[in-house]
């Protein structure tokens, strides 16, 4: 066998590391796949575990918004949209973990989740900006929301569920 071909076997087993460890159930082969960035895994059409163990949704499914109240007093809400996403200034990785940042929280990556949210709402952050939230926004949550039929992929007790989980920069 020449020695190119080797190379090539080498690079195409490296760049299915990932997906092979998910598949199998071997972390550290995900994980070591995942650490070099030469293999992707895109869980964009895959179910992803919740806080709830055993519970599972598809993100890309799924119905992402934020609420809360203005500084009058009436309660709001907007929904997260890739338009929306769209208008925060900046590179594509920028809004990618914004976005992502939505769905950790639901799978319960919380501490990761809310240091974006903070960073995000905050006084002058992009998501205020991107959602064009009403002056004086506070006592936000977020609200995912999954249809009944929605997904094959996803798990049947996630169907038709909505979760809401609030926003907490107090730590």
């Amino acid at each position: 066998m020449k020695r190119r071909n080797l190379l090539a076997g080498f690079v195409v087993a490296l760049g299915c590391s990932q997906m092979i460890g998910y598949l199998t159930g071997a972390k550290t082969v995900s994980a070591c796949g995942a650490g070099t960035c030469f293999a992707p895994m895109a869980e964009v059409f895959s179910a992803l575990e919740t806080a709830t163990p055993g519970e599972r949704f598809e993100p890309f499914a799924a119905e992402f918004s934020v609420r809360g109240t203005d500084g009058a007093g009436a309660e709001f809400e907007r929904r997260v949209t890739p338009e929306s996403l769209a208008r925060i200034e900046g590179p594509h990785a920028r809004r990618a973990n914004y976005a992502n940042a939505f769905v950790a929280r639901v799978s319960g990556e919380v501490d990761e989740a809310e240091a974006a949210w903070c960073l995000g709402f905050g006084a002058d952050g992009p998501l205020r900006d991107a959602l064009e939230l009403p002056g004086g926004a506070h006592t936000l949550v977020m609200q995912v929301a999954t249809g009944a039929g929605v997904s094959a992929n996803a798990h049947a007790d996630a169907r038709g569920k909505t979760w809401t989980l609030a926003l907490d920069c107090t730590r």
